[in-house]
């Protein structure tokens, strides 16, 4: 903590970008001690937004960056590579970006995956379509296991230093393939990123805008984007593309009654689904689903980590940062997934904003949270490298 408080004082009498620069060449002689301790120090100031110095600017290796295309399932899928201008095997991590219209194209996404490169770690980044489309199914499982086993073919890949990255949705994904018998012997590890454990419980937080943790149910207000995937999930559940239209113009209108015409022109489910809306309790959500058929109740189990803990390769490490104020995903989730799943690193920052960190805090603040995120990335990295 006194140290902590010397760097405060100093980068107020000079700069926090010229504070930054001492610690990275500190770091820097160690180097030939641990690699992974020095490439944490320099992927954690790729990690966080606007941050004022990027020495991967001019370090590390050159970077080739490749469109590609894998199948699965019959469908061409397109993926990116970020890897090293250079011989030998390379260690891989397969990027799961989770339920974004922006997929592998989000810019951060690519900065972040050039600085893995950099420091001679492959990025593989699948775009898979329905997650795209912020629509999540099962199907987008299968996505991920093919695209696992396309990289993992690879002649440049170290075999043994291949796993996942995943993203809110795309974490819980990830971790879901990880399972897969496809797949599960490959999987070295699997870093979560604000991720769900049981898909039912977190749709029940967002439908009813309440959390439950220990027993205690408090409000919860979601971010409209997670309010957005959890309508589009439940629409897909259904095959009519008229009913699918209707229902959807229904939700996002708000509509608390259904007119007679509605009533006429939806399925039994369909009135399931849109009565699951209109409730902000609990145990009426519970009441609801219940009533669902056994192919929707299915559909919540599939895309659930908490149902194929069991079934992950008890030598893939697992490793698990949040945001303590996420509200994309709620606070019970990640307390799920510490009490169940074997965690190997673990982290709560302040300043993720649900995967996107940034600086925009008090400048002590500042080195805390670099400081978290630091020893986050170190412990991934002394797994991966």
């Amino acid at each position: 903590m006194r140290f902590l408080k010397l760097l405060v004082k100093f980068s107020r009498e000079k700069s926090l970008a010229t504070t930054l620069i001492i610690i990275f060449l500190f770091f820097s002689f160690l180097f030939v001690f641990e690699k992974p301790l020095v490439y944490s120090v320099l992927l954690t100031t790729e990690a966080i937004q606007n941050f004022p110095v990027h020495p991967l600017n001019i370090l590390g290796y050159k970077v080739l960056k490749e469109e590609v295309s894998y199948y699965s399932s019959g469908k061409k899928i397109r993926a990116f590579i970020y890897r090293p201008k250079a011989k030998g095997l390379f260690p891989v991590m397969v990027f799961s970006v989770g339920a974004t219209k922006y997929g592998v194209d989000d810019p951060q996404l690519d900065r972040f995956s050039y600085a893995l490169a950099k420091v001679g770690i492959i990025a593989f980044a699948p775009d898979v379509p329905l997650l795209k489309e912020e629509v999540v199914l099962k199907e987008s499982i299968t996505d991920y296991i093919s695209a696992y086993n396309f990289i993992y073919d690879q002649p440049y890949v170290n075999k043994s230093k291949v796993g996942f990255a995943g993203f809110c949705v795309g974490g819980s994904l990830s971790f879901v393939a990880a399972t897969n018998k496809a797949i599960h012997d490959k999987v070295a590890y699997i870093v979560l990123i604000s991720p769900y454990f049981d898909n039912l419980k977190a749709v029940m937080s967002v439908i009813t805008r309440t959390n439950e943790v220990d027993g205690k149910v408090e409000k919860w207000m979601p971010h409209p984007q997670s309010i957005e995937i959890v309508r589009n999930g439940f629409i897909a559940f259904l095959h009519d593309p008229d009913e699918r239209k209707l229902l959807r113009n229904l939700l996002i209108e708000d509509k608390k009654v259904l007119s007679d015409e509605d009533n006429d022109n939806l399925s039994d489910y369909g009135k399931l689904i849109f009565e699951t809306f209109q409730t902000r309790d609990r145990t009426k959500f519970l009441e609801i689903y219940n009533s669902f058929p056994d192919e929707g109740k299915e559909n919540f189990k599939e895309l659930s980590p908490k149902y194929v803990v069991s079934d992950l390769n008890k030598n893939t490490k697992v490793f698990l940062l949040v945001d303590k104020h996420d509200s994309y995903v709620p606070e019970s989730e990640t307390i799920d997934f510490q009490k169940n799943v074997p965690i190997s690193g673990f982290s709560e920052v302040d300043s993720y904003a649900h995967a996107r960190p940034g600086v925009g805090l008090p400048r002590f603040k500042v080195f805390v949270e670099f400081g978290k995120l630091f020893l986050f990335l170190h412990g991934v990295l002394k797994v991966v490298i």
